[in-house]
Order: structure tokens, then sequence, then C-alpha cells
């Protein structure tokens, strides 16, 4: 049994986010925009993050890869990415007090084409002050979802605004990772938050936008197959 710990934010709407675009609430999916943000400015003194730290972080930069988790819940995989990033402070201390070499993003903008044929932009970043309060936005031709935290928001053509969607208590999955793993271990249920596919479809997104900030190009991502490996 393998298991991936599963990104948290949006377990209470997961359910009812889904079952919405299956239903055409929203009419057809055109694009989903996620703005993911510290809210605080550049801090050029502040030590080295593990996050900065390429040797224990990979190819994942900020929040990208359980943003990207969410969104695979809802609307499948990402079949091509274009990606932009800046690194403002090159070097900071890190745990030892040693100055050191960073080269991840603290600002990142990324484009991608989803295999339902929506557009999707994530915007990540470590700077942005003030910055509004994290959201998904999905974006439908009927309609529009705005996912913050554990809310889901929705309006339709002819609404004058977006009014809180209630969710059955049903619906709202709670943290139970560890009774799902060793449920999963005694046969008794199977890993759904989240598989070791669901972990090697985001690392593809990582590497493809990795890749994309090192040459400047759209990158294509190789579909991973259904199953478990």
């Amino acid at each position: 049994v393998c298991q991936v710990v599963p990104a948290p934010f949006t377990f209470a709407v997961d359910k009812t986010v889904r079952k919405l675009i299956l239903e055409n609430h929203i009419g057809a999916v055109l694009a989903i925009d996620v703005r993911f943000t510290a809210g605080a400015y550049l801090n050029p003194t502040s030590p080295l993050s593990w996050r900065q730290d390429k040797e224990i972080s990979g190819n994942n930069i900020m929040g990208l890869g359980i943003c990207y988790e969410s969104v695979m819940r809802w609307l499948g995989e990402a079949e091509s990415v274009l990606a932009h990033g800046e690194t403002y402070v090159t070097e900071r201390k890190n745990a030892d007090g040693e100055t050191v070499s960073t080269d991840i993003p603290e600002h990142l903008d990324v484009l991608a084409h989803m295999h339902c044929g929506a557009s999707a932009h994530f915007r990540m970043s470590a700077m942005s002050g003030h910055a509004a309060e994290n959201e998904f936005r999905i974006i439908g031709s009927e309609g529009c979802m705005i996912i913050r935290g554990q809310t889901l928001l929705v309006a339709q053509k002819g609404d004058d605004d977006f009014s809180e969607y209630p969710i059955a208590e049903k619906d709202r999955a709670k943290w139970r990772v560890e009774e799902e793993f060793i449920g999963a271990i005694r046969g008794t249920e199977s890993i759904r938050f989240s598989t070791f596919a669901c972990g090697v479809r985001y690392m593809r997104f990582s590497d493809a936008v990795t890749e994309s900030l090192a040459t400047g190009q759209r990158q294509l991502i190789t579909p991973f197959p259904d199953q478990d490996a």
C-alpha cells in the first residue's frame, strides 16, 4: 500500500464541486484560475525555507503541486504547460548561517491546457503583500464557482452576485488520512486521498513546469495510466 499525503485545502468541497461540474451546473468548463499567495511582501533577509531548497523541495515550487492536485480532482490532468517565474533573491542564509544560492521562483505564472479542453492559469507568489484571499475560480459557459478554503460560492447567468452553495454534511470529506492508510493495509477500503499514481501525475506536471522555465517553451505532459503503479 502506498499513499501520498494529500492536499487538504478543498476536502470539504471536493465532492460537491465535482458533482456540479458533472451535472453541468455552470455549463461547459472553459477556464480555471488559481491564485495562491503568501500575502506578504518580499523579505530579502529572511532565512532559506525548505520550499527554497531544491535538495528538499525538488521541482515543486511554492504550493504549485498541492494546488494542481486539487484541480485534478475536479477536472483531470493538464496536457501542456507554459511557465514564467522570477527569483528576486538568489542568495539566502540556511539553518547553519551559511549563505547559499537558490533559484526557485518567488513569483510564478503557469498557463496550462487541460485534457478536458479548459484553459488554466496558476499564480503562485511569495511576495504579494495585501493580496486577496487564496482561491480557485472555475469559469463555465453558464456560470462560475469560487472555492475559498472550505467555502464554495456559485453564480449562474442572470444572478446579481455569488452566493454560498450549501454542502451536505455527508459530502464533506474530513482528514482521515492515517485511518484510510491503515484501512487500506487491512483491506477494508481503498486509498482515495491520494494514490501513488496521483503523486506521479502532479510531479509530471511540476517537472514540465520546471522544464518550461528553463527553456521558455511550452511543454507537453505524457499521460499517466489510470491504474496505480
